[in-house]
């Protein structure tokens, strides 16, 4: 199984990218990451209102980085899904 080294995009129909987005975000930046610079991360958390988290000198997050087990990957989902409110959570079964 091969995976993509090139960033990703997610495309929201109907939602501008450039401006403040309708919802609670949180992005992760890595200060070195070769596809994004902390400056241009910086500023699109800033436009989109998103909490940046600087995840430090962890480079691309992909597959091909190597990443294995990952603790502050686990402890930021387990922070971010402590600061969902159980009634905005849909369960899918």
């Amino acid at each position: 199984m091969s995976f993509s080294t090139e960033p990703a995009v997610v495309i929201v129909p109907g939602l501008n990218a450039r401006g403040r987005l309708p919802f609670q975000t949180t992005l992760a930046a890595r200060t070195n990451d070769p596809f994004a610079n902390v400056r241009r991360v910086t500023g699109m958390a800033e436009a989109w209102g998103s909490r940046p988290v600087d995840l430090g000198p962890v480079g691309h997050l992909d597959s091909a980085a190597g990443y294995g087990p990952w603790p502050r990957a686990t402890s930021l989902l387990t922070e971010l899904v402590s600061r969902t409110k159980p009634s905005t959570m849909e369960v899918h079964r």
